[in-house]
Order: C-alpha cells, then sequence, then structure tokens
C-alpha cells in the first residue's frame, strides 16, 4: 500500500490502485433500484442509487446488500489506513466510520456537474468499470477553501483520469466534479466518512 498523496494549501487528495473489487461490483449488482440521479448531481443518464439512506429522503430505507456490513468494515479499514500512511488522518480521531455510501453508472455522455459533500467528512470514489476509451476524467478544485488560497493565490484544478480499481481519498469540501465520457459503462462506488474522536477529544466529530 502507497498511492500517490497530492497537495495543495490545506487540501489534499490520495489516489491508489485496489486489486480486487470484486465486493463492491458485488454490492453495485444488490443495489436498491430506486433511481437519485433526478435530485443529485449526476447527470447527462448517470444512474445513482444509494446503499444507505440519502439525507434528503430519510424515511425511504433501501434494501442492503447481502455483504454490506463486511463491505462497510472494510472499507472504514482501507481508508484510514491510507489517511494514516500518508500523514492526514486527524490527530483527535481514533476510528473512521462510513456515514452513507451509493454508486453511479453512467453512459455515454454522462456526467457530474461541480458539488461537494459538506465540512467535516472525508470522501472517497472507487471505479469498478471504466469506459475503454475515454473515460471522462474526474477533476478537483484544488482551492476550494478560503486558506488555500493563501499559499496558492493561482487557482489550481487537478483532472485524475480513472482506470478500474482506482481509489480517489478526499476531504469532502473539496469541490469536484467530472466531465462527460465516452461510449461504455462508467461505474463508482461511493462511500464518505466521519471520525470518532479520542476520549479526551470527545464522542463524535460535528
Amino acid at each position: 500500500m502507497s498511492g500517490e498523496l497530492i497537495t495543495c494549501g490545506n487540501n489534499w487528495i490520495i489516489i491508489d490502485k485496489l486489486d480486487n473489487v470484486s465486493d463492491l461490483e458485488e454490492i453495485v449488482s444488490e443495489a436498491d433500484p430506486r433511481d437519485y440521479s433526478d435530485y443529485t448531481t449526476a447527470s447527462g443518464g448517470s444512474f445513482q442509487r444509494y446503499f444507505t439512506p440519502a439525507g434528503w429522503s430519510p424515511d425511504y430505507i433501501p434494501k442492503l446488500p447481502k455483504n454490506w456490513d463486511t463491505v462497510k468494515d472494510t472499507y472504514e479499514n482501507v481508508i484510514q489506513k491510507r489517511m494514516i500512511y500518508h500523514a492526514v488522518f486527524p490527530f483527535e480521531w481514533h476510528k473512521l466510520y462510513m456515514t452513507s455510501g451509493w454508486t453511479v453508472t453512467g453512459d455515454k455522455g454522462s456526467y457530474h456537474t461541480p458539488h461537494e459533500h459538506g465540512r467535516d467528512y472525508v470522501s472517497s470514489v472507487i471505479y469498478t468499470e471504466v469506459p475503454e476509451k475515454d473515460p471522462g476524467v474526474i477533476y478537483f478544485v484544488m482551492h476550494s477553501d478560503n486558506y488555500s488560497l493563501l499559499y496558492h493565490p493561482q487557482k489550481r484544478l487537478l483532472h485524475v483520469l480513472p482506470e478500474k480499481g482506482m481509489i480517489i481519498i478526499f476531504p469532502s469540501w473539496l469541490i469536484h466534479g467530472t466531465l462527460p465520457q465516452g461510449e461504455g459503462k462508467r461505474t463508482t462506488v461511493n462511500f464518505d466518512f466521519r471520525g470518532t474522536y479520542h476520549e479526551e477529544y470527545g464522542q463524535f466529530s460535528s
């Protein structure tokens, strides 16, 4: 395990490659069929389904995939280990816990408009399927917080070309989106996290 750490001011991104994503492919195949793309940034024909309740529809409880608990524990560990390795895991935190999970499948012309996932979270995107040609880059606005302007007054946009098994970890406030993809399927599994605090710092992050 290593991967690459990219930083800009207070912002950071970890890019790594997973050898096997069959567990994620399995939960995608079992994902609740309700499509939320009309309520999200998924555009151009994308199909977005949730493993966990969506924040704007708390009364609708998706049917969880059979191995959800195992997958949840596995990827809390996968993300935390990489954050610790690259020294971006807050020292006050004891452990990551997953707050939400969803999957997005797109075809030719689909994309995501610029967005972020909120404050005081960690987000991740994992590619389980990408088109052979023109997979559609994911981009990050690396100066997304005001403090970054103190260190990098010039705007910086980072483009990442996805491939199967790629995992990207980043602060949830970081603005990001994707460019329209070419012919073929592009499927991602996405998780958001918070951290439990060590006892001397309190119980949960806010």
